[in-house]
């Protein structure tokens, strides 16, 4: 078995995992996602 190794983000980092979580899940849609992350749709 393998074994766990531990991932440090920065916030930055964290927050973008958070909402492209949301855009997987259904729950925003890209535009806002790319809103939130002032980022452009593309």
């Amino acid at each position: 078995m393998r074994e766990r190794e531990n991932i440090f983000l920065s916030a930055k980092e964290a927050r973008r995992v958070f909402v492209m979580e949301e855009v997987v899940e259904g729950r925003i849609t890209v535009r806002e996602a790319a809103a939130y992350l002032n980022i452009s749709e593309r």
